[in-house]
């Protein structure tokens, strides 16, 4: 600490008026080092290696819309309001919970505690249970629309963490609930078959 106060080259001129000629060598000092032709041509490097990496996440979201027709309808109930990766991750953690002996309510909070971090699970079964009132007022909308209608219109990092569960919670029940009636259906054919 003492050696930076005795030193004797200052780092930053506190006389305002010696401040442009100390930026003006720091420019020269930084401009031998970078050309423009070589600044251009690193800047371009940069530029289409995230062209390249926006593509193959692109290309992630389209594949996991194909596999998961029911990724498609909800993407396209709530198209800029959710990120599509959530919605895929809520829709393939529904699959899984399908078959679990749980409460409709607990499947709800397992599909969508990982996606919604700022909120602890008693807070999304509390929100769940707001939820539960709101589906016994929705009519023919369906739950996600009456979510939708809920919460405000704004970009998803911009929601708060008790909008976010709200409106996660509404699509893991249309997941959920699309999974029970696809797994009945399943279930029907191949007794059915029997």
């Amino acid at each position: 600490m003492l050696q930076l106060v005795l030193q004797e080259q200052v780092q930053y001129p506190w006389n305002p008026a010696e401040s442009e000629a100390f930026f003006a060598g720091i420019e020269a000092a930084t401009a031998d080092e970078w050309e423009t032709g070589e600044l251009a041509a690193r800047g371009n490097a940069i530029a289409s290696q995230l062209d390249s990496l926006w593509a193959a996440i692109d290309q992630t979201a389209i594949d996991q819309t194909a596999a998961h027709p029911q990724v498609a309808t909800l993407f396209s109930r709530v198209a800029g309001r959710v990120p599509q990766q959530i919605i895929a991750g809520i829709v393939a953690r529904s699959q899984q919970l399908i078959t679990a002996n749980l409460s409709l309510t607990e499947q709800m909070v397992q599909c969508v505690q990982e996606f919604v971090a700022d909120c602890n699970p008693e807070d999304l079964l509390l929100t769940s249970r707001k939820f539960a009132v709101v589906r016994s007022r929705s009519t023919t909308n369906g739950f996600v629309d009456t979510a939708l209608q809920q919460v405000r219109e704004a970009d998803w990092s911009e929601l708060s963490a008790g909008e976010q569960a709200f409106l996660s919670l509404a699509i893991a029940h249309a997941a959920l609930t699309d999974d029970a009636k696809t797994g009945d259906a399943k279930t029907n054919d191949a007794k059915a078959g029997e």
